[in-house]
């Protein structure tokens, strides 16, 4: 199975959290978190953007606080999913996003001959 690797991560982490990040980890490492401020925008907007690696890096969370920019959520995905898709084309988002969730999930796409 895929798993996003230390490259991969290294520059998810220096496009989405420009100005530095805290980290934590748990379970040995199976589970890792990334909490700074997303910068984007013509205006340099920021909000506080966790990033989480799950399962081993199989999966990668985008958790943000909308209350702190007058961005909406659609333009917030918008810009995570294209960025991802230059950053990581072989992965999608998971299951569909509902209209009140401020978060939004990727995983690699499944390949015909994996297991």
């Amino acid at each position: 199975m895929k798993v996003i690797t230390k490259e991969q991560q290294e520059k998810i982490l220096a496009t989405f959290l420009r100005n530095g990040y805290s980290v934590d980890s748990i379970n040995d490492d199976t589970c890792q978190w990334y909490l700074g401020w997303l910068n984007y925008g013509e205006d340099r907007v920021t909000l506080p953007l966790e990033i989480n690696l799950d399962c081993g890096s199989k999966n990668i969370v985008f958790m943000w606080w909308p209350h702190y920019t007058d961005y909406s959520r659609d333009e917030i995905i918008g810009y995570i999913r294209g960025a991802m898709s230059i950053l990581m084309p072989d992965m999608r988002t998971r299951d569909t996003i509902s209209d009140n969730s401020n978060t939004i999930e990727f995983e690699f796409k499944e390949q015909e001959n994996e297991e």
